[in-house]
């Protein structure tokens, strides 16, 4: 009896070693999955941040590119109304003023006349007479 109490015994202590083992494997290995947990955490973290990152830099690229369209559409704007302003002016505009106040002329007597019965009509005013500035201002509300 006392053969098979020891044998008990030393299976007892196996089972006890074997048991520590089992529980220092059991601790070793959720202090890894603690450790994987903050590695996991942490590459998350990376990945968010590196996701706002690229959303900042696609709003700036996007910021960018429309004030490059609108400085583009402006400049073309600009183009096509200088191009229209120097086709307008080209049109031989001035010639036509030209002819119109020619033939205005016509119909007004010199101020220099030799003086008549009549009451003889007053010089033009400077600020009637034609220039390139009332051409201008006529032509654009006409």
């Amino acid at each position: 009896m006392f053969m098979h109490f020891r044998r008990r015994l030393a299976a007892a202590k196996g089972t006890e070693e074997a048991l520590r083992d089992i529980a220092d494997i059991l601790h070793e290995v959720s202090g890894r999955v603690a450790d994987r947990a903050e590695l996991v955490d942490r590459i998350e973290e990376l990945e968010l941040s590196r996701a706002k990152w690229e959303a900042e830099l696609e709003g700036l690229l996007m910021k960018a590119d429309s004030k490059l369209k609108a400085s583009n559409n402006a400049e073309a704007r600009t183009r096509v109304m200088k191009k229209s302003y120097e086709s307008f002016a080209d049109e031989g505009l001035t010639d036509r003023e030209t002819e119109i106040a020619q033939e205005v002329f016509q119909h007004i007597p010199d101020g220099n006349v030799a003086p008549s019965r009549a009451e003889p009509m007053p010089a033009m005013l400077e600020d009637v007479a034609q220039n390139d500035k009332a051409a201008a201002v006529r032509m654009k509300f006409s």
